[in-house]
């Protein structure tokens, strides 16, 4: 565990491309992102950060308003010195693979639930159909979905941590399933999702039923 206080001094950039058909509800298209990361023009963190996420979208079947998108993301980081800072490190969790907390996903002190380490590379895939609702106009913004995700986090790198202390550090592969409703409201697109892992570790957090703002890209 790190000692505080602490100083991170940093500088990144990030390169987008986006080809979608419409901001707001795509139909086709891809949204893509780079992001890299350096830090050690002082304080305590020395690390290249790079990571990336791409999101295709494609109409199914135009009469059915059927659309579904493929999500790819990764990442990878590189410590200057021996090691890392836990904060430094990426976390992984239900904003990627539904159905885990946030940072339930990968490394963490044995025996301590909000203990997330985190890890030096990940990498994950989602795939969702999204159609609008039977019965229910169209013009109402509310559509249903399914989904699949599958990813992991893995290769933490904190040298204070030793085997028995600790736990999954496996780098296994963890994937869910589950069914969204997303409404394209007056306030904002909201979405409420419920997920079952079918692939995870005992360590890791779960959290099947999530609330949130709807996060296309």
């Amino acid at each position: 565990m790190d000692d505080g206080p602490w100083v991170k001094s940093a500088i990144s950039n990030t390169l987008t491309f986006d080809s979608l058909d419409d901001a707001k509800q795509p139909h086709g298209g891809v949204y893509a992102t780079l992001t890299q990361e350096v830090a050690g023009l002082g304080g305590d963190s020395e690390y290249y950060k790079i990571s990336g996420k791409l999101r295709y979208y494609q109409l199914l079947n135009e009469d059915a308003d059927l659309v579904g998108s493929l999500t790819l993301g990764g990442g990878q980081m590189f410590a200057f010195g021996d090691s890392l800072n836990t904060f430094d490190q990426f976390t992984l969790g239900g904003n990627e693979i539904r159905g885990f907390e946030k940072g339930g996903i990968g490394p963490r002190i044995a025996g301590v639930d909000d203990q997330t380490l985190g890890g030096t590379s990940y990498f994950y895939a989602s795939s969702e159909v999204t159609f609008p609702l039977p019965a229910v106009s169209r013009d109402f913004g509310l559509r249903g979905a399914f989904f699949a995700d599958a990813g992991t986090l893995f290769a933490n790198k904190v040298d204070v941590l030793g085997s028995d202390v600790a736990e999954g550090t496996s780098g296994s592969i963890r994937a869910s399933v589950g069914v969204g409703l997303i409404w394209d409201s007056p306030f904002g697109a909201l979405r409420v999702d419920y997920a079952v892992p079918i692939a995870y570790e005992e360590s890791d957090e779960i959290e099947r039923f999530k609330i949130g703002v709807n996060n296309r890209f």
